[in-house]
């Protein structure tokens, strides 16, 4: 499994936003109850805003069901946020987690500082994605993947 995160800057809104995406490698895989314990550079960048983008209450399972509870998000100290989704409905797990990246969330912040980099990561000691079952196995083999993106857009000019 895979963890990565898909940036984008915006030089006129002075924001930089992520996807925090889910990728399975050999086989498929369906995630259950699980945190995913963020680092960024707190120097360049200030949270703004955060939006589910899957595995919560407003995801519905093609059988109707709702599987996950609304996802917490923790980002009240610079620099870390704690996400945590809750499986409540071990029988209705969806989506399956194939070899596409799925994205989880979204996390915007404002540019406090574009001579910086962004020095996003996955905590790996409390980042934990847990298989869909109820007594929390957890699963071993997960890429993390960091970004360490510049804050501005260097334009390059040639002049003859």
């Amino acid at each position: 499994m895979n963890l990565s995160f898909e940036t984008e800057l915006n030089e006129e809104t002075n924001q930089y936003c992520t996807q925090i995406m889910v990728c399975a490698h050999k086989e498929d895989v369906l995630i259950g109850t699980s945190s995913f314990f963020i680092e960024y550079n707190a120097q360049a960048l200030q949270f703004k805003s955060y939006k589910a983008l899957g595995f919560n209450d407003e995801h519905e399972c093609p059988n109707g069901r709702t599987p996950y509870g609304p996802q917490y998000v923790d980002a009240n100290s610079a620099g870390v946020i704690n996400i945590s989704i809750e499986l409540r409905d071990e029988g209705a797990v969806c989506p399956k987690i194939e070899d596409i990246p799925t994205p989880i969330a979204e996390i915007c912040f404002d540019i406090a500082n574009n001579t910086e980099t962004s020095k996003l990561r996955f905590n790996e000691k409390y980042t934990s994605v847990n298989k869909a079952q109820y007594n929390f196995q957890t699963y071993e083999l997960i890429d993390l993947e960091a970004k360490n993106d510049l804050l501005k857009i260097n334009i390059i000019s040639n002049k003859n």
